[in-house]
Formats: C-alpha cells, structure tokens, sequence
C-alpha cells in the first residue's frame, strides 16, 4: 500500500512537472510574439514619422515658380510621399489594433486590487494587470499609474489572508484583494514570473 502510494505520488508530481514545462513554454512563446510585434510596430512608427517629416520639408526641395519642370516634378514626388505615408499610417492603425487585441487576449491576470500609497499608507483602489511578459501594472487615472517588471529572484510574499506584497529589486509594492482565494490566486500567477515556491499565507486568527 505504501508503494502504491509512493508511486501515486511520483505519477502527481512528474504530471505537475509536464504541466508546468508547458505553462513556461506557452508562456515563453507569448512574451516572444509579443516582443515582436512592439518591435515591429516601433520600427513602422519611426518610418512613418519620418516620411511626415519628408513631407513637411518638400523632401528638401525649393523649385522656383519659374522652372516648371522642377516643380512638376517636386509635386510628384511630394504625392508619392503623401501617397506612401497613407499606406503607412494605415498599416500604424491596423499593427496598433492587433497589438490591442493580442495584448487584451494574452493577459495573464487582470482585475481590481487596493494598492497601498507609498508614502501615505493610503489604499486605493487600482486596475492591476499581469501580462505575458512579467509586467505587473496598475492604473488609477491619470497621475496614479505605474508598472514594475517581474524578474526571477524577486517575490511575492503574503502579509495576511488578504494583503501580500510584491518585492522587485528595490520596490516593494503591497497590494489588498477582496478575499482569501482572490489573494491566493494573484500570488499564484506572480510567483510563475518570479520562481521559487509561494509562500502560503498565514492563517486567519
């Protein structure tokens, strides 16, 4: 009976095994599409703002009125511009909804937590959002936003069964959910980001 166990035991353990590889690859895959599409809407950005500014300057030229030729053909290549620059600023408009809507579909964790004031102690309510690639933002209107990047070796460690507090680096983030379970999970989906076993939170008194 005891072997049994033991090997039930070994059968659990190298299934949570399989199953996290495939969390950390999915996961893994996700930050690197994610990765390249900022890149890529990054780059069509600055190639689009650069043939704005093209179009700004007349693409360097200074055709006197008088040289019909020099005109014309300034003219064209300013339409060109014009025309290429609508292409781009289509494709922009197009690249930036689906980045949204990747970004939207791929989100670990999202949900509305207290955060505590940094130096009033104050707690407040924020939109907290854990995405694909470790960043743990949280949004209060404007002047109350801010973001830390989840690495290995930082951690998430529980206060009470409602309070935790994220320790990144230097930072030290605390955090108010709305009960015990809803606690439990946002550490759960941080500690993945950070490593090492979470600890649990101590029992109520």
């Amino acid at each position: 009976a005891v072997k049994k166990l033991q090997e039930e035991a070994a059968t659990r353990e190298t299934e949570k095994t399989r199953e996290k590889a495939e969390s950390d690859a999915a996961v893994k895959q996700l930050r690197e599409e994610m990765a390249e599409r900022e890149t890529e809407l990054a780059s069509l950005r600055l190639e689009v703002e650069g043939l704005r500014a093209d179009v700004y300057k007349g693409v360097g030229k200074t055709a006197p009125a008088s040289t019909g030729s020099n005109s014309e053909g300034t003219q064209a290549e300013l339409a060109r511009l014009n025309a290429e620059l609508s292409e781009k600023d289509a494709a922009l408009s197009e690249l930036a909804v689906q980045t949204l809507a990747f970004t939207e579909a791929s989100k670990v964790r999202t949900g509305t937590l207290y955060k505590q004031s940094k130096y009033l102690k104050s707690w407040e309510r924020r939109t907290v959002t854990l995405d694909p690639l470790g960043n743990l933002t949280w949004d209060g209107g404007a002047g109350h936003k801010g973001f830390v990047t989840l690495r290995e070796g930082d951690r998430v460690v529980p206060v009470n069964q409602l309070d935790f507090q994220v320790e990144a680096r230097d930072r030290k983030i605390a955090f108010r959910a709305g009960n015990a379970a809803e606690a439990g999970e946002w550490m759960e989906a941080i500690g993945e980001f950070v490593g090492g076993d979470t600890p649990l939170p101590p029992p109520p008194r």
